[in-house]
């Protein structure tokens, strides 16, 4: 980030992002089958409830290998980023 900060106060602006980016990845293979999971921890654990796998995107992390590295983590699959489905 590009900043110049001109009052005469102190910069107030953070290091870092103050955001935090999501990442929801939809994932099918050559069968046309759409991986899902459940989560292990938080709110829905034990809940029997299904979604895609997601994750949060590291400091200076785009969100194509953000959303590769949290398939692989949740599941241990490789996969591979194709393209955005979403972005809001």
């Amino acid at each position: 980030m590009l900043v110049c900060w001109l009052p005469e106060t102190p910069d107030t602006i953070p290091e870092n992002a103050s955001h935090r980016v999501g990442i929801g990845a939809f994932v099918m293979n050559s069968q046309r089958e759409v991986l899902v999971v459940q989560e292990k921890n938080g709110a829905f654990k034990g809940q029997g409830v299904w979604k895609f796998p997601t994750g949060v995107a590291n400091e200076g992390e785009d969100i194509c290998t953000a959303a590769i590295r949290e398939v692989k983590e949740e599941t241990g699959i490789e996969a591979e980023f194709v393209e955005v489905l979403a972005f809001r």
